[in-house]
């Protein structure tokens, strides 16, 4: 799900508030922050055969961050959700709010930073 952040004044902190893109007038809590991933910008070098020479290439031109989080939506009656993931995706960097399992944890755990 499409989502945007607001009033979230650390990226550690609990108290920002989930939109739902497509229904700006409700909105979570985030009660809790788990944990806080941050994939690096992705620059590897490569050989080009038609320069004769390796040069970089931006895999990842920016990066990117997650957010393992439980959000409180009982005000507007969205219901609960714990330890969902709220990430980035490559692209327009916009936000997204979706369920986590073990298995996508322990992949991503190389890019734990909180």
């Amino acid at each position: 799900m499409r989502v945007e952040t607001r009033n979230w004044l650390t990226e550690q902190d609990p108290g920002g508030w989930v939109v739902p893109h497509d229904d700006p007038f409700v909105w979570w809590t985030v009660t809790r922050v788990h944990a806080l991933f941050v994939a690096p910008r992705l620059v590897v070098d490569e050989y080009d055969e038609l320069l004769g020479r390796t040069v970089q290439r931006v895999r990842r031109p920016f990066e990117l961050k997650a957010r393992l989080v439980d959000l409180d939506g009982s005000q507007w009656e969205l219901g609960d959700r714990e330890r969902v993931l709220l990430h980035q995706r490559p692209g327009p960097r916009w936000w997204w709010l979706r369920d986590v399992s073990g298995e996508d944890l322990a992949r991503m755990e190389q890019y734990r930073v909180g």
